[in-house]
């Protein structure tokens, strides 16, 4: 299979996996167990994300890759994830004060070793996308969460609480460092070792894009410690139903197209026409299918939630229709990324990560005092504002025409609206003729078929495109990428 197959199969697999395991674990655990891990996990989760993220993009950087410049990143890694897991594990006393919550304070100790397992397969991941081996990367993902879920669900039902949650963690890292070490082979440059030249190749490029991770995982969960710290853990636990099936739709449409262009574009210099059309048909690309889906959900996902869920999350359905507003804009920062990557300007992709993350958190502050609703509503309209700036980054680091994100992405974002207010319009009287579950399927049946009908309409070339990627019919030749 291709490379962007092989990461649409992780991906969509690992999201298929997860809300598998939320749909049995969120019935029996609620609100408030989802909002404590989620404290905990911006903490941990940020040691863990940002130095694998860190050393795993500069070691793709690397022309030639040497053993040991895995050998340093590994090491490297390792050191700085025990000293901040340590940090972590004495401070937690303090994190359960600032919540007001004595639950917090083991659960901080027992997952401040998280970093330390996670530091380990920065190299492995670095070694297989630099070879385009996507699937080793599939295997690990879907198998280390479906062994930890495994344990998770076990414990949830004996009445573990929280700490199912905490079991689930625990257990997949640990998978997925042994299967990434396995499945990478020597390649991956097994053990530590220290080499102040190859430190000097790393150092540069790691601190840009430490910088720049640094501000996307901030911008996604500064808004969790704000919420948890003024609204409380089952608010939190809301919003975290709320963020989860957007982000699930990001990593399952947008993420694996984004992660190969991020290599793929490579080839391209400044400026050049054929850069223009790759970036073009990127976001075309994943505009085509994403914003269809994103708006579709946001008008579903009542139904989808009162059917499903009980009493204890129905204070979420609109929070988790804002949400997925967020969708078709990400689109636009997905890909900048991807392109500046690619192209060896990770300061202008920090730059994007900072503005980010300091307007998120703003924006956030201002409206928490108004309720978890506009909370969302406000992250919302901050990422439409801001759309034109990473456009406008691109265009000028890279010489691609800010025009062309209107026109990779304007038709398709109207056609996916004018079907979502169809599906809104109809909704009421399917519930009153067929009954909430029928309808829900009923309704994703009419609005596939009301946007495929507009997009064949008015632009037909993009439904020709689409067949002929299909195994059958009017495929005629290979797909480009």
């Amino acid at each position: 299979m291709s490379p962007s197959l092989w990461v649409t199969v992780e991906k969509l697999s690992q999201q298929v996996v997860w809300l598998v395991l939320f749909a049995i674990l969120a019935p029996i655990l609620g609100p408030r167990p989802y909002g404590l891990f989620a404290i905990v996990m911006v903490f941990i989760g940020y040691c863990e994300f940002v130095t694998v993220e860190a050393a795993a993009e500069a070691l793709m950087g690397m022309d030639p890759l040497e053993p040991k410049h895995l050998k340093t990143a590994t090491s490297c890694n390792l050191v700085i994830s025990l000293a901040t897991g340590l940090g972590v594990f004495l401070l937690a006393p303090l994190f359960g004060l600032l919540f007001a919550d004595a639950e917090l304070t083991p659960l901080f100790q027992v997952l401040s070793i998280l970093p330390a397992i996670s530091a380990l397969t920065s190299a492995p991941i670095a070694v297989l996308k630099r070879r385009m081996d996507f699937r080793p990367l599939a295997i690990r993902s879907t198998l280390g969460l479906a062994i930890g879920g495994s344990a998770g669900v076990v414990l949830a039902l004996a009445g573990g609480g929280v700490w199912s949650l905490v079991a689930q963690i625990l257990l997949q890292r640990i998978a997925e460092v042994v299967i990434l070490w396995v499945t990478a082979g020597p390649e991956a440059g097994a053990g530590l070792g220290w080499s102040r030249p190859h430190y000097e190749d790393l150092r540069v490029y790691a601190a840009h894009v430490f910088v720049s991770r640094s501000m996307v995982f901030l911008s996604a969960q500064l808004p969790r410690v704000i919420i948890g710290y003024f609204l409380g853990p089952v608010d939190l636990g809301l919003f975290t139903l709320a963020t989860r099936f957007p982000e699930t739709l990001a990593q399952v449409v947008i993420s694996p197209r984004v992660i190969v262009a991020r290599i793929d574009l490579r080839r391209y210099r400044y400026g050049e026409k054929a850069l223009s059309s790759a970036f073009y048909r990127l976001l075309k690309d994943v505009a085509l299918i994403g914003f269809p889906m994103s708006l579709g959900a946001a008008a579903t996902i009542p139904l989808l939630i009162s059917v499903w869920l009980d009493d204890r999350w129905q204070a979420g359905i609109h929070a988790s229709q804002l949400m997925f507003l967020t969708v078709p804009p990400q689109v636009v920062f997905y890909a900048s990324s991807a392109v500046l990557l690619a192209l060896n300007f990770p300061r202008e992709e920090a730059r994007i990560s900072v503005v980010q993350s300091v307007t998120n958190a703003l924006c956030v502050l201002v409206a928490v005092p108004f309720g978890l609703n506009a909370v969302c509503g406000v992250m919302v309209l901050r990422l439409f504002v801001l759309m034109p700036y990473p456009a406008l980054i691109v265009s000028r680091t890279c010489g691609i025409p800010m025009r062309l994100v209107a026109a990779a992405t304007g038709s398709l974002f109207g056609f996916a609206l004018a079907m979502a207010a169809a599906v809104v319009a109809l909704s009421p009287l399917l519930v009153r003729t067929v009954g909430a579950p029928i309808a829900l399927l009923g309704l994703i049946i009419v609005g596939t078929i009301i946007y495929a009908a507009l997009v064949g309409i008015f632009a037909p070339n993009e439904a020709r495109r689409i067949m002929a990627r299909l195994p059958f019919g009017l495929r005629k030749r290979p797909a480009s990428v």
